[in-house]
């Protein structure tokens, strides 16, 4: 959407399949990542102004334009 404020959290470089995970805690959202689903390390947090609607989504990048990049997300969940 045009006009609104956005973040991202780049994770480290890491082999597939990964486990990606986002809390929030109030304001205070945290990215979480894991090889197993069991075991997780916080990438980093970010305090962010909740004044309206909240998305959020998933994306990737091979951070290079020459190259493409391909993703397969599963298991995808909204947990409230």
């Amino acid at each position: 959407m045009a006009g609104v404020a956005s973040t991202n959290t780049p994770g480290p470089f890491v082999t597939a399949p990964q486990w990606v995970r986002l809390t929030r805690a109030g304001n205070i959202v945290t990215a979480l990542t894991s090889s197993d689903g069991i075991f997780w390390t916080v990438v980093d947090s970010d305090v962010l102004d909740f004044t309206g609607p909240v998305y959020a989504g998933l994306a990737v990048s091979s951070h290079d334009a020459s190259v493409s990049a391909r993703a397969v997300f599963t298991d995808v969940r909204i947990v409230p």
